[in-house]
């Protein structure tokens, strides 16, 4: 491991990056704090 691998990034852009291929919803929505799917603001 070196610090010539990291890579700063925010929360959003890491889970794009990270786990948009593994992710239970698309683009455009999540899940609330009650676990319903929302539209994102």
């Amino acid at each position: 491991m070196s610090f010539h691998n990291l890579e700063l990034l925010c929360q959003d852009c890491h889970n794009r990056e990270h786990h948009e291929k593994n992710s239970p919803v698309v683009e455009g929505v999540m899940f609330d704090e009650n676990g319903d799917l929302i539209q994102k603001e």
